[in-house]
């Protein structure tokens, strides 16, 4: 037969005592409220992970459906191809023809150029345009990675790829002329975000 007292503690001090008992049943119920409590919290870390990996779904789905991030991909993957274009952004022209030249002309610092220099083509400042609004979207991840919002590992497989073609003097998908102009352009007009995203996967752009 189970005693109905589960634990006693006497605790004697000079002429007082306290007797500290705790029943089998006040037991159970104290043991059941941790397990709820435990329960609680592993339900509640689970959801967290669910809602995190959401959201991270969410980042990399906006990014790589932007516009002018798959144009951007184009130019970063390609050393030569077509870059379609908006309705009117050029007028009469549906899409213009990319390459490795076009890039690095259009990566010119505009405050450094001569005066007697000319000027950017409207296929320059396309290439701008896109170039600008990518390293901003790209440059976010490391704005959400640096308040702990999402980590490094939640991202690393989607962009490790652009990563090293931008960051990576061994990438073969660029030559080192068009990425030391590419890194020029992000040090310049100061993507900062950039060249800390790229330090996290252990690429420095200097």
């Amino acid at each position: 037969m189970i005693s109905n007292v589960l634990l006693l503690i006497r605790n004697c001090h000079g002429e007082y005592c306290w007797d500290l008992t705790i029943s089998f049943s006040d037991t159970l119920t104290i043991m059941g409220a941790i397990a709820a409590f435990i329960i609680a919290l592993y339900q509640y870390k689970k959801s967290q992970r669910w809602k995190r990996a959401e959201f991270v779904y969410q980042l990399i789905t906006s990014f790589k459906d932007d516009f002018n991030v798959k144009r951007a991909f184009r130019i970063l993957d390609w050393n030569r191809i077509d870059i379609p274009l908006l309705e009117n952004e050029i007028e009469g022209k549906n899409n213009f023809w990319f390459d490795d030249e076009l890039f690095v002309s259009s990566l010119r610092v505009h405050f450094e150029m001569n005066k007697d220099e000319d000027g950017f083509s409207d296929e320059e400042a396309i290439v701008r345009l896109i170039t600008d609004d990518f390293l901003d979207k790209l440059g976010m991840f490391y704005h959400y990675i640096n308040k702990g919002l999402i980590s490094k590992d939640d991202v690393q497989t989607y962009l490790i790829y652009w990563i090293r073609i931008i960051a990576d003097k061994n990438n073969p998908s660029k030559s080192n002329v068009v990425r030391e102009h590419l890194w020029k352009y992000i040090l310049q007009y100061k993507f900062n975000d950039v060249v800390s995203l790229c330090e996290l996967f252990s690429y420095k752009i200097a």
